[in-house]
């Protein structure tokens, strides 16, 4: 309290001292206790003040790395060259003991805990999220000059502000409370509002993004300037990581991962996915346009395309081509969800992009990623389908007639024949994996993940996990992204001029899965009374022997092996959930129109209708 009151006897080091002390032992937990009635008095106004102290601290910190700022001091806001302020000493750098600006992050995390405090009734959110989309506006006044590894610091807090926002547990929290109604619809507005703020700034992302495009294609470059150019990790990759939880957020699918509802339980009255308003806002903005040339921009090059890299590259490289791969499965997937749920205006528009379609069209593709290949044909039949004047473009200008034929824009037939056979495709992959789970107990799968653990990443269903984990995500998309449940049934219910009832076989296949679910989960079973029978015996032999050595280690691998069971159990439970749901749909083709709704089948409406079957 000494040091917060003002004093005219201070001079300009001994208030930097004390404020700076101030600053180091702040804490939200400190001021937690005023209610809204003395945070926003006309004395204190807590929020706008820390907004407005914020932004003074991290422009002022901005200055300080900038050339401007040592070459002509700091500019007249902050005091001229050679004048000493609370910020400065007469122009140069200060010493970490009175440099207030460093403590910025302290006054921005209590803003952020008073806008996530749920005992206050979140009522500093406004503040944040203006805060937030101030931040990110600044990127306006960026030099266009400016490289991309440089970015203001700014524009990379408020970004990674928003990021955090978006999946903090808190904001699961806001999503998913129901208990009373006054409540519920302030939960409501404070997800609009954030969803408001991420439209209103969909210019500034764009901005921000194009900031960080790769200068060359990678696909354009040759394998040395490949390697001596991504030794370090490229700001697009650390972007990108910034990115992908607001589109997440925006869509409520978690497509980076598995597709599953971004928050597990949504109020009814939220909007669940991006409508047609964000989606037209989306592509007016460009942010869409710049997320496609991200995608294709960083496509790898012929010769470092294989997901077994050259064992001559140095770990670093190594590294960040694994990043890379990762991080671009991951925008794909993204695009696609903003597709999915947008046919009419961006799945038309991304179908567009000749080296979009090239790869998640092509042949190559559904060799490393067969349920995206899959998902992607469907979306692409169901665009033909419905849209008549819509169309593939691929790449018309090629190197040589094999080329030329590699990029033959598909036919909706070709689509139709593409995505029931790689469906076939995910179910035969599934039924091979549960026949390996019958056969194998604790002791084989323990012996065959060490063999496996040479092996990459990304090779394609190196383990069988791998295979029932893709079936989980492809039913997850299907019941889970809306509208693409009709998509799907209405793929397998087009006539194609290369194979008849397919969905009958598609059924077959399904009850085929159902049928071995019930033979893994009965082998399991077995396999748990052996084991537990086997643990007894062990225990009853340790106690008649004086010796208690290795007790321990019969533990740890007990508490493995439940642990391993546990795993099966939820993987299979999952796989169980979602061959039932492919099939309800496929047992209601024939009303399926009646079931969804204008803006296709809520994922809320899925899980009702799968109870039914459990």
């Amino acid at each position: 309290k000494v040091l917060s009151q003002p004093s005219t006897t201070l001079t300009w080091k001994e208030a930097r001292a004390s404020i700076k002390y101030l600053l180091s032992d702040l804490s939200y937990h400190k001021v937690a206790y005023m209610d809204s009635k003395r945070w926003y008095s006309d004395e204190l106004n807590v929020s706008q003040t820390l907004v407005d102290f914020i932004l003074l601290l991290i422009r002022h910190a901005e200055q300080q790395q900038t050339k401007e700022g040592e070459e002509n001091g700091i500019t007249e806001e902050y005091g001229r060259k050679g004048e000493e302020t609370l910020l400065q000493h007469c122009g140069s750098r200060l010493g970490e003991d009175e440099d207030v600006s460093s403590e910025w992050t302290k006054p921005l995390f209590v803003l952020r805990d008073r806008a996530l405090d749920m005992t206050h009734d979140y009522d500093a959110m406004d503040d944040y999220l203006g805060l937030i989309r101030t931040l990110l506006s600044s990127i306006s006044s960026s030099s266009p000059s400016s490289s991309s590894s440089s970015m203001k610091p700014s524009v990379a807090i408020g970004l990674t502000s928003l990021s955090s926002l978006c999946t903090s547990p808190e904001m699961a929290t806001i999503a998913s409370k129901t208990q009373q109604h006054q409540q519920q619809s302030k939960q409501i507005q404070i997800i609009s509002n954030v969803r408001k703020v991420i439209v209103d700034s969909f210019d500034d992302l764009s901005d921000i993004m194009e900031s960080v495009q790769p200068k060359t294609t990678s696909a354009n470059m040759t394998e040395e300037e490949n390697i001596s150019t991504t030794t370090e990790t490229p700001s697009w990759i650390h972007v990108s990581i910034r990115y992908l939880p607001i589109f997440d957020f925006m869509t409520n699918t978690k497509s980076r991962f598995d597709y599953a509802p971004f928050f597990d339980t949504v109020t009814t009255s939220t909007k669940n996915s991006m409508n047609n308003r964000e989606a037209q806002s989306l592509l007016n903005s460009g942010l869409f346009r710049e997320l496609i040339l991200l995608f294709t921009k960083t496509r790898p090059s012929s010769s470092s395309s294989s997901p077994h890299p050259k064992q001559s590259l140095p770990p670093s490289k190594m590294m960040t081509m694994t990043a890379q791969t990762v991080i671009r499965t991951q925008i794909a997937r993204t695009i696609f969800t903003l597709c999915a749920q947008s046919t009419n205006l961006l799945a038309k528009y991304a179908t567009r992009v000749p080296d979009l379609t090239r790869e998640v069209y092509g042949g190559g593709y559904k060799d490393e990623n067969l349920v995206d290949a899959t998902l992607w044909s469907i979306l692409g039949s169901s665009l033909l389908q419905n849209s008549p004047s819509s169309r593939l473009k691929m790449p018309t200008k090629t190197k040589n007639k094999t080329m030329a034929k590699k990029n033959t824009e598909p036919t909706l037939d070709d689509l139709l024949y593409q995505s029931f056979n790689y469906f076939m495709d995910i179910c035969n992959k599934v039924q091979a994996s549960l026949a390996g789970k019958m056969s194998m107990n604790y002791d084989d799968k323990k012996k065959k993940e060490n063999e496996n653990e040479d092996e990459t990443a990304n090779e394609p269903y190196a383990k069988e996990e791998d295979a029932l984990l893709e079936y989980i995500r492809f039913t997850n998309c299907i019941t889970n992204c809306h509208g693409f449940a009709t998509a799907w049934c209405q793929s397998l219910s087009s006539s194609s001029s290369n194979i008849t009832n397919k969905q009958v076989q598609s059924k077959q296949c399904l009850v085929g899965i159902m049928s071995s679910l019930s033979k893994v989960s009965s082998a399991i079973a077995a396999q748990k009374k052996r084991e537990e029978l086997s643990s007894s015996r062990e225990v009853t032999k340790s106690k008649g022997d004086d010796n208690k050595t290795g007790d321990s280690n019969g533990g740890e691998e007990d508490d493995e092996k439940k642990k391993n069971h546990s795993q099966d159990d939820e993987v299979l439970a999952s796989v169980r959930k979602g061959t039932k749901m492919l099939l309800l749909l496929l047992d209601n083709n024939d009303d399926v129109n009646k079931v969804h709704s204008s803006k296709g089948t809520t994922a809320a409406a899925l899980s009702s209708m799968s109870s039914k079957t459990d």
